[in-house]
């Protein structure tokens, strides 16, 4: 009999720590009913003047990661600036990455749209029209060898019933000058063969690595259009896994959030009206590089944003643009230039108040 109420004490009580995944101390009330008998429960039992109470640690899985007191502590940051560089983040995908800044201490934060969902861009949509012209290139080169190749295999039946004709003929001044236009047709036909076989060779290679170039789009494709997982890395090189909560319908903004965590954020002016000549920073990881700063002013407010001669390059999208500060007035989104995007050129930024628009729920 006691062995059998061990056997069933040890069972419940590994059963509600399986259950109990929570970082903290969980309580199990133990009372004996009636009969005498020890029951288990997580609730308070009603009636009972023989109640103890079971404590234990559950599992840590859930435990709050405290990336804010880490990095405060590691970079001691000297002025509001590089207080904000604590919020900003790399965002990288499978295919990519780009830049994001956290919007509240829980660890929402926001990143452009395009970072996550590459097939949303222009550039995506470039590559593939680039890919379908390819495409109808490679078919066009393969319709040409076919025909090609026939007309080459029509022309070789002619030499070879010329060959027979010439080879009928007597010797003489008439056989000789059939026999050099011969040997004329015949050299324009093996130079006519050795081209076509150039470019069977040419269209192979080009085939192969249209396959290749196609496949991987494709692959590439389908795989940012369902990710909802992303890697966040920190200013420290310390990385975490963000889940997707929202995508902008229209506006080129996602909000992502990082489960059990508490951090450094950047604090968005959705009041403040930003002017021409006004001086900013943006930060964000430009190259693969985490963690740059770069200054300028504001040269223009257009239709589309927010324009800035601060040096925005590929790594920079989903960065914030700040006051001297640290006051976020934009998401750093895209850049003109005259076609290379390492070039100068102005960058535009979404205000803080779309911001509020679309992610306003979200922001405490």
């Amino acid at each position: 009999m006691i062995l059998k109420q061990y056997k069933i004490i040890v069972l419940l009580i590994v059963t509600f720590m399986l259950v109990w995944q929570s970082e903290g101390i969980a309580e199990i009330y133990k009372y004996q009913d009636q009969y005498g008998n020890w029951k288990f429960t997580d609730k308070p039992p009603l009636n009972s003047n023989k109640t103890q109470t079971v404590t234990y640690k559950s599992s840590a899985n859930n435990r709050v990661k405290d990336y804010h007191t880490s990095l405060l502590k590691k970079y001691k940051p000297q002025s509001p600036l590089e207080s904000a560089t604590l919020a900003v983040v790399t965002v990288k995908t499978s295919i990519g990455s780009g830049s994001g800044f956290f919007i509240s201490d829980d660890c929402y934060l926001v990143t452009n749209k395009h970072v996550i969902r590459p097939t949303t861009t222009k550039n995506w949509k470039e590559s593939e029209t680039e890919l379908q012209n390819d495409k109808t290139d490679l078919n066009e080169a393969k319709r040409n060898i076919s025909e090609e190749s026939e007309r080459i295999e029509i022309n070789e039946k002619k030499l070879a019933q010329f060959r027979t004709y010439i080879d009928e003929l007597r010797p003489g001044k008439d056989k000789d000058n059939e026999e050099s236009e011969y040997q004329h047709r015949l050299r324009t036909h093996n130079r006519d063969i050795e081209k076509l076989d150039k470019k069977i060779t040419e269209t192979k290679k080009d085939d192969i690595q249209f396959k290749e170039r196609n496949s991987d789009f494709s692959l590439n494709s389908s795989i940012s259009a369902i990710t909802n997982t992303f890697d966040i890395i920190f200013k420290d090189d310390t990385k975490a896994r963000a889940k997707l909560v929202k995508l902008a319908k229209d506006e080129d903004l996602a909000l992502l959030k990082i489960d059990q965590c508490k951090t450094s954020f950047l604090t968005l002016n959705k009041t403040l009206q930003p002017y021409q000549g006004m001086n900013i920073y943006a930060i964000g990881s430009p190259l693969g590089l985490s963690d740059h700063v770069t200054a300028g002013v504001i040269t223009n407010i257009s239709k589309d944003g927010i324009n800035t001669d601060a040096q925005i390059l590929p790594g920079n999208s989903g960065g914030p643009l700040i006051t001297p500060n640290g006051e976020v007035i934009g998401v750093n989104t895209q850049k003109i230039t005259d076609g290379n995007v390492n070039s100068e050129g102005f960058g535009i930024a979404i205000p803080a108040k779309i911001i509020y628009q679309v992610f306003g729920n979200y922001i405490k």
